[in-house]
């Protein structure tokens, strides 16, 4: 019996010790923005950040799509009525994140899985504490053939310590 309390209690704690927090900043591109923290487990995704927001908060209501048809990476498709959609052939209004840069003071492109392919919220994975995840809806436009990006405002960068 003892020992089974032990193998018990030794299981919680290497629960507890793989939890990382996370903060985040979502910027709605109106001068709406809403900053928090979230607790994840080390390995997990943007995507369990904002699961864990919208199951948590009352202002973030966050519709995501490709969640529930495996083996795509889920993507967020609005927040708070806020959906991504495409404005012309080549210019898209919708959902972008961004990751902590090295030196920790300001927002970078996650980076790519492959040459000119993005990343999606499912696949980038958090393994440590003190991560800024950083969302702004805007606008992505391309030239005619998709070979220059034009990307969104990023969102106005803020220490973890201070979210």
């Amino acid at each position: 019996m003892r020992k089974t309390v032990i193998f018990l209690m030794a299981m919680l704690l290497v629960q507890t010790a793989m939890a990382i927090n996370v903060a985040t900043v979502t910027d709605f591109g109106d001068g709406k923005i809403v900053k928090d923290c979230a607790a994840i487990n080390s390995g997990e995704s943007v995507y369990n950040v904002y699961k864990n927001l919208d199951a948590n908060r009352n202002d973030l209501n966050v519709d995501f799509d490709g969640d529930k048809i495996p083996p795509y990476t889920p993507f967020i498709r609005g927040i708070n009525g806020y959906n991504g959609r495409s404005i012309s052939l080549t210019k898209f209004e919708g959902w972008n994140f961004w990751v902590t840069n090295n030196a920790k003071n300001d927002f970078k492109e996650p980076p790519e899985l492959a040459p000119d392919w993005g990343m999606g919220i499912g696949d980038y994975k958090i393994t440590d504490s003190g991560e800024v995840i950083g969302l702004r809806y805007g606008v992505t436009e391309y030239n005619a053939d998709f070979t220059i990006k034009t990307p969104p405002e990023k969102p106005k960068f803020a220490l973890y310590e201070n979210i």
